[in-house]
């Protein structure tokens, strides 16, 4: 239920099983998901040897501690936590818009793989 939680959803109820008319099945608007999803870029290299996907940074910020999660067509879905952030070779804490950052990963990532930050 705990993961259930965090996908976009409407709450539940017993509407459509008891015959209550469609404007009375939920009383949220939008989605009640504890846990929200914003656009960071896409991914435009993964370096095999080194684990690591490089990321050009188009909308939202993350920062080393964040969890990110990377969806694609052939390497599906997987959430991790950014444990590290580099850009130029360098540590940084945060990667914001127009960056191209590196960031380790746990799984292999291919450029049409979107990468998304999870916020509360």
């Amino acid at each position: 239920m705990a993961r259930l939680s965090r996908v976009y959803h409407r709450g539940s109820s017993p509407g459509f099983f008891l015959g209550k008319p469609v404007d009375q099945w939920h009383d949220a608007e939008g989605s009640t998901a504890k846990v929200r999803k914003q656009y960071v870029g896409i991914v435009t290299n993964y370096f095999k040897k080194q684990g690591v996907t490089e990321i050009r940074v188009e909308s939202s910020e993350f920062a080393c501690g964040d969890e990110i999660m990377f969806q694609g067509k052939t390497t599906g879905v997987f959430s991790q936590t950014a444990a590290s952030i580099e850009a130029h070779h360098q540590k940084i804490e945060s990667a914001r818009k127009g960056m191209i950052v590196a960031v380790k990963t746990d799984r292999r990532t291919l450029e049409e793989a979107i990468p998304l930050h999870h916020t509360v």
